[in-house]
């Protein structure tokens, strides 16, 4: 895995610039850069030995994602029109409004991601240990993770395209081994998914995180932000280019995220 560090906004865009030209164009931000790339729904898995003596056997549990989209499926009948969801959609819109799926999200907006890098406070009494600059684990920055979803399922699924999964059911998508990158086919079927420009990594049945595989991280790039810049990007990316919670999420938790920050610390007399 490469990894670049940037210190603005114009770096930042700078460097994305040179790598759109070869195809790194889906982008996830996060806070913390030992976070690895696994779908929520692995990040609980619960690893089970079977077997007596020397033989043994090892397989993982996850929860059981049936009941949560069958419960899902049940409760949006009632709120949507005519359109007819398969089962990618469901996992979509799942994903996209924070319940556990085997679906990881990326976008092809680099301010997006961006913006999810740098917008949660880190508590200031962290006892960090500085690494190397280029160290992938640098516990004083933040990152954002560039992905080339063509090559990756050039490995995964020897077709160098975004797989169009539109007409598989959940059962034949569960059996697919490596992560799979895609996209969805309509993503005016929710407001959020649109606005934030939603792309997807799919798990299959094999557990491991997408940056674990040796071939896959050779087409992953990992950008970090130093924490001392955080703040000011995250105001650039307000003032200047209109991104903040009330853009990113277009609904009243948007607009109830960006209030809340807008007021933190911000105080007056009684």
């Amino acid at each position: 895995m490469k990894v670049k560090t940037v210190r603005s906004i114009k770096e930042y865009l700078y460097l994305i610039n040179q790598l759109e030209n070869i195809d790194f164009n889906w982008f996830r931000g996060h806070t913390y850069t030992d976070y690895r790339l696994e779908p929520t729904l692995y990040r609980n898995k619960k690893e089970v030995i079977t077997g007596e003596g020397n033989i043994k056997f090892r397989h993982y549990e996850v929860e059981n994602e049936e009941i949560a989209i069958e419960e899902f499926k049940n409760k949006l009948q009632s709120k949507i029109d005519n359109y007819q969801y398969n089962d990618l959609d469901y996992l979509y819109l799942m994903q996209h409004n924070g319940i556990n799926t085997r679906l990881l999200d990326f976008t092809s907006s680099p301010l997006i991601a961006l913006f999810f890098s740098v917008v949660k406070a880190k508590p200031d009494n962290l006892n960090l240990i500085h690494k190397e600059d280029e160290d992938e684990f640098q516990p004083n920055c933040s990152a954002v993770f560039c992905i080339n979803p063509l090559k990756i399922n050039l490995i995964s699924f020897d077709k160098e395209e975004v797989i169009n999964f539109k007409e598989k059911s959940l059962n034949e998508l569960r059996n697919l081994l490596t992560p799979v990158c895609i996209e969805p086919t309509n993503i005016k079927i929710d407001k959020r998914l649109e606005i934030q420009k939603g792309k997807f990594v799919l798990f299959g049945s094999e557990v491991k995180e997408l940056d674990w595989y040796t071939e896959a991280r050779k087409n992953i790039l990992k950008i970090l932000i130093p924490d001392e810049e955080r703040s000011n990007i995250l105001k650039e990316l307000d003032l200047k280019f209109g991104i903040n919670y009330s853009t990113v999420y277009p609904d009243y938790e948007g607009l109830r995220k960006f209030i809340n920050l807008k007021t933190k610390d911000n105080f007056r007399k009684l």
